[in-house]
């Protein structure tokens, strides 16, 4: 027996495959029904109905040790899913289908989809296997021209339930500025990340989050979910953003330690101000709170009149804050570590 993607053959018993000793060659099809009946305690036999959508149509069965052939039975169940979704996909011109291949046709922990045009009817197929398998840890659904809608009809699609990393990136999640249609969705996006005892990295890249939604995004993201790293990077976020969002942080419930631990905030618009009250109201989250990356802010443009000597008062700080400045002297970025950050002068800039 040679299982191809699209085609089944079966050869006369032989120790090498050759085209000769072909017996039988069917093509997988989508309309396939396929079923598997115990024989004995380790006897089972699969049994594919092939209705009228083939050539050698009617009932085909092959017998044999049980585990064995429950391998087979996924394997062929998985192509027919593939066929669908390859069918599905040419019906509505969009032939991107290499990562879905992938995922259909090897074990993985990852379903990605970036790149792929989001399309419900195509990712409810993909979600069709998803049911066989219980280790997807990472979901990629980068570049989807995506808006929050769709990303929360995504995510309650069934069996997309527990997963670890989300990548969310260059969707254009809040396109639509009307606040309070759009804020359901929100609560709804929110609500489901929630659910999910297992979600601790989210990654939001290259989305503009510097309207009220993302303001509203972020906050909640923060204190009503289990995620301890939340990348950012280039989201146009600016100091209006970070003050909107403090102030709505300030309100969030006392003594109730949140597990956000790590924070990329790279290529903002964020000021030397913006970073160290975002850093002290982080640490009021989580008083563990590790690490801020900071890369290519506006940090350099206000940092010397302050550095020597800072104009508001300081709490000591008990991590390694991890500050990137450029060098105007090199084209790369160098990296200051500061273990302890205490009431006082700020030295070593």
């Amino acid at each position: 027996m040679e299982m191809l993607i699209f085609n089944i053959k079966f050869y006369e018993r032989s120790n090498f495959i050759k085209e000769e000793d072909l017996s039988y060659s069917f093509e997988i099809n989508e309309n396939w029904k396929t079923t598997i009946e115990k024989k004995t305690d380790d006897i089972e036999e699969l049994v594919i109905d092939m209705g009228n959508n083939n050539e050698n149509n009617g009932i085909f069965g092959l017998s044999g040790d049980k585990n064995k052939i429950r391998i087979i039975y996924n394997n062929i169940n998985q192509r027919m899913l593939l066929a669908k979704y390859i069918k599905y996909l040419n019906y509505i011109s969009s032939g991107t289908i290499d990562n879905a291949a992938t995922f259909f046709l090897y074990e993985t922990d990852t379903l990605d989809l970036r790149n792929v045009q989001y399309d419900k009817v195509a990712d409810s197929i993909i979600c069709l296997h998803l049911k066989n398998l219980k280790n997807i840890n990472n979901i990629n659904i980068a570049n989807r021209s995506m808006n929050v809608e769709n990303l929360c009809e995504f995510l309650s699609l069934p069996n997309i339930k527990q997963y670890s990393t989300l990548n969310l990136s260059k969707n254009p999640l809040f396109l639509d500025l009307t606040f309070d249609s759009k804020k359901k969705d929100i609560d709804c996006v929110i609500d489901i990340f929630k659910k999910n005892v297992k979600l601790n990295e989210l990654i939001i890249d290259f989305v503009d989050l510097s309207n009220p939604l993302g303001e509203y995004f972020i906050t909640n993201l923060l204190l009503n979910t289990s995620i301890t790293f939340l990348s950012l990077i280039n989201c146009n976020i600016g100091s209006d953003n970070i003050k909107n969002i403090i102030n709505a942080l300030e309100h969030r419930k006392v003594n109730t330690i949140y597990p956000i631990n790590y924070i990329n905030i790279e290529f903002n618009n964020l000021t030397y101000y913006d970073i160290i009250f975002l850093i002290k109201t982080l640490c009021t989250l989580n008083k563990n709170f590790k690490k801020l990356y900071i890369c290519g802010n506006l940090v350099q443009e206000n940092i010397f009149d302050v550095s020597f000597a800072p104009k508001f008062p300081m709490s000591p700080l008990s991590y390694i804050l991890s500050i990137y400045i450029l060098c105007p002297q090199k084209t790369n970025y160098t990296q200051l570590e500061i273990s302890q950050l205490l009431k006082g002068d700020i030295k070593g800039f």
